[in-house]
């Protein structure tokens, strides 16, 4: 048997809702380890590190905006995988 799988990193309307602002990003993170983390943390450093989540965040919903607009609007293909897998099946 030959098993032959494709996998694309395309990005649709859907993943856009899901993850074009920062906010909805910030709405993904694993808010209960960040605040396990932060909790002994004194003050000045978590605004430090809020201030970072927020920047890391914004950059992340905007590289997402833009891989959008070039799969969409400016005609780039998204990278493809292709696996394939023989397998032979006895008895």
């Amino acid at each position: 048997m030959k098993v032959k799988i494709f996998d694309h990193f395309g990005l649709d309307v859907d993943d856009i809702k899901k993850f074009g602002t920062a906010e909805l990003v910030i709405e993904k993170l694993p808010r209960e380890k960040l605040e396990k983390l932060i909790k002994n943390i004194p003050t000045l450093a978590v605004l430090a590190i809020s201030l970072a989540i927020r920047s890391l965040t914004n950059q992340a919903a905007e590289g997402f905006r833009a891989w959008f607009i070039l799969q969409h609007y400016r005609g780039y293909r998204p990278f493809i995988t292709v696996m394939e897998k023989e397998i032979t099946i006895e008895g």
